[in-house]
C-alpha cells in the first residue's frame, strides 16, 4: 500500500503492519466465540513490539469496537465488555518489562510535550488537506524525495491501494451504507481530517499520520469484497469520483497562478507526471477488469 511504500526508510514500521491484525483477530474471537487468552497475547506481542504505534493500535481498537459490535449486528453485554478489558490489562501487563520503561523514556523527550492550540486542534491549513487528498488517490512516494507540497514529508501520509486507489472502496461505501466496514471507514476519514482526533493515536503530540495502515486495511478488505462481488457493484462512477478529484488537484498544481503565495503545489513536474499516468492507468485498468 502507499502507506508502506513512503515508509521504505522506515523499515520497523512494517512489522507493526504485520502483526497489528493479531489484535483484531484476538478481540473477534473473545467477542464472537468466548475464546480467552488470544486477545490478551495479541496485546503482549503488539505492545512489546512497538510502543509509540500500539498507543494508536489501541485507539482504533476502541473505534473497531464501537463500530463494528455496538449495534444489533452481535449481541455485547457488560461481561463482553469486561472481558476485553481485562485481557487488555493482561496484555499490557506481560509487557510491561518493555513497554513501560519505553513509555517513561518518551515522556522525557521534549517532542512528546508539544500539543496543538485552540484553533490548530480544529482545522489544518490548506497545504495539509491537499496532501490528505493525494494520500487517497496518487501512489505513495519516498519520505526523502516528494514531488508536490512538500520536498520533504516525514509524516508517512498515503493510503494509496495498488492500482485501484479508493475506486472501490467508494463503491462498496455507495452499496453498503449501513456495513460495519462502512461505518469504520467513514469514522477513520472523520479522524484524519481533525487535527484533534487525528493526534489521539499519539496522545495529542504530534500530526503524523502514522495510523494509516490500520484504515488501510479494511479498506483492503472492501475491497476484496467488492472483487468477490463484481455483478453486485458498479465502478463507473467511482472512477469519474477518483478521476474528478485527480483533476482538480492537477489543474490546481499547473494552471492557478501561486506567485502571490510562500508554497508551490507541484515541485517536480516530471516525477509528478508518472505519479498522475500510473494513478490514471490504475482507474482504466480497474474500471476494465
Amino acid at each position: 500500500s502507499g502507506f508502506q511504500s513512503v515508509n521504505l526508510l522506515m523499515y520497523m514500521f512494517h512489522d507493526v503492519v504485520a502483526f497489528f491484525p493479531l489484535l483484531l483477530l484476538g478481540l473477534d474471537d473473545l467477542v464472537q466465540y468466548g475464546r480467552k487468552g488470544r486477545f490478551a497475547f495479541a496485546v503482549f506481542i503488539n505492545a512489546l513490539l512497538n510502543y509509540f504505534f500500539f498507543v494508536g493500535e489501541a485507539v482504533f481498537l476502541v473505534i473497531y469496537f464501537c463500530c463494528r459490535y455496538l449495534k444489533k449486528d452481535i449481541r455485547i453485554t457488560f461481561k463482553n465488555i469486561m472481558h476485553c478489558a481485562g485481557e487488555g490489562v493482561l496484555g499490557v501487563g506481560m509487557s510491561a518489562v518493555l513497554f513501560i520503561p519505553s513509555i517513561l523514556f518518551t515522556l522525557g523527550n521534549p517532542r512528546a510535550s508539544s500539543k496543538l492550540s485552540f484553533p490548530e486542534c480544529l482545522h489544518y491549513d490548506l497545504i495539509r488537506y491537499l496532501t490528505l487528498l493525494r494520500a487517497f488517490i496518487f501512489p505513495g512516494e519516498m519520505m526523502s524525495d516528494q514531488s508536490t507540497l512538500s520536498a520533504i514529508d516525514w509524516t508517512s501520509t498515503s493510503a494509496y491501494l495498488p492500482m485501484v486507489g479508493i475506486i472501490l472502496v467508494i463503491a462498496f461505501i455507495m452499496k453498503n451504507r449501513k456495513h460495519w466496514i462502512t461505518r469504520l471507514l467513514i469514522t477513520s476519514f472523520i479522524f484524519c481530517m481533525i487535527p484533534v482526533l487525528n493526534e489521539s493515536f499519539t496522545l495529542f503530540t504530534s500530526d503524523y499520520s502514522r495510523w494509516f495502515y490500520m484504515p488501510v486495511l479494511f479498506m483492503s478488505l472492501a475491497s476484496a469484497m467488492v472483487c468477490d462481488e463484481k455483478e453486485k457493484y458498479g465502478a463507473g462512477i467511482p472512477a469519474i469520483i477518483v478521476s474528478v478529484l485527480m483533476i482538480l488537484f492537477i489543474a490546481g498544481g499547473f494552471c492557478i497562478d501561486h506567485a502571490s503565495l510562500s508554497w508551490k503545489v507541484v515541485l517536480h513536474p516530471d516525477k509528478f507526471a508518472v505519479q498522475c499516468i500510473g494513478a490514471f492507468a490504475g482507474i482504466g485498468l480497474t474500471y476494465v477488469l
